[in-house]
């Protein structure tokens, strides 16, 4: 299992060290992060033994950027599905992980204020939420990053051994992305409601990461949709 540990926006350099730390702890090393405010001096004191992890991060400008070469995409969220949002924030306990870990994963973290954004979260091919006494549930970033990267550790073995199966190769973040507009040119085709097309996508993404859907897999996914197009625009009555 291939780990990067994505955080946006952080605030404090502490927190910044904190998490480095606990990859280190946990034997990853490929850390992200999207416009910190500020990165130096505090970071590297916080994160002890894991400098070189703080060190080596890659800074880049938006979280698309950061996701890029992603094989699943997983944001965290402190909030609970609500009847509006039950789709964007369904979630996954951190041992349930294991099940849908596969390839390149990428761990998102928001702001130690307000989280991950509704907009972030819909990049997000799987939705991690940690469970917690209702009277203070929001953990401190590096203590959330300890939980969910001490699960992916241990389920680290199993997933080795699936990738040794006949799974086969994980569907990218690139790949996937292909389909969902190939999902939403068939929606088009079909004339699907406007204001529905947002919630089937993101339920077929959140299926997808799921399912561990791999790159074979969505290729056929996407050959029945280019038939179907094919058919819709009646191309093969000329």
């Amino acid at each position: 299992m291939d780990v990067r540990v994505i955080l946006v926006e952080p605030k404090l350099e502490e927190n910044i060290g904190a998490v480095a730390r606990v990859m280190k702890n946990f034997g990853f090393s490929e850390l992200y992060l999207v416009r910190p405010r500020s990165i130096g001096r505090k970071a590297l004191t916080v994160a002890s033994h894991a400098a070189d992890v703080v060190e080596s991060c890659v800074i880049t400008p938006s979280l698309e950027e950061a996701l890029r070469g992603s094989d699943i995409a997983i944001g965290t969220t402190a909030k609970l599905a609500t009847s509006e949002r039950k789709h964007l924030r369904a979630f996954l306990t951190p041992r349930e992980l294991k099940n849908v870990c596969r390839g390149k994963v990428s761990i998102v973290f928001g702001r130690e204020d307000v989280g991950l954004l509704n907009e972030e979260l819909r990049m997000c091919d799987v939705v991690v939420h940690i469970p917690t006494d209702r009277r203070y549930p929001v953990m401190n970033v590096s203590h959330a990053a300890a939980v969910i990267l001490y699960e992916l550790y241990l389920g680290s073995k199993t997933q080795r051994k699936r990738e040794r199966g006949h799974l086969g190769k994980p569907a990218s973040f690139e790949e996937r992305a292909q389909f969902y507009e190939h999902l939403l040119q068939f929606l088009d085709k079909i004339q699907y409601a406007e204001h529905k097309k947002e919630r089937a996508l993101l339920v077929v993404k959140r299926i997808f990461g799921r399912a561990a859907v791999t790159s074979r897999e969505l290729r056929t996914l996407r050959g029945i949709l280019r038939k179907a197009i094919w058919c819709l625009s009646g191309e093969h009555a000329a």
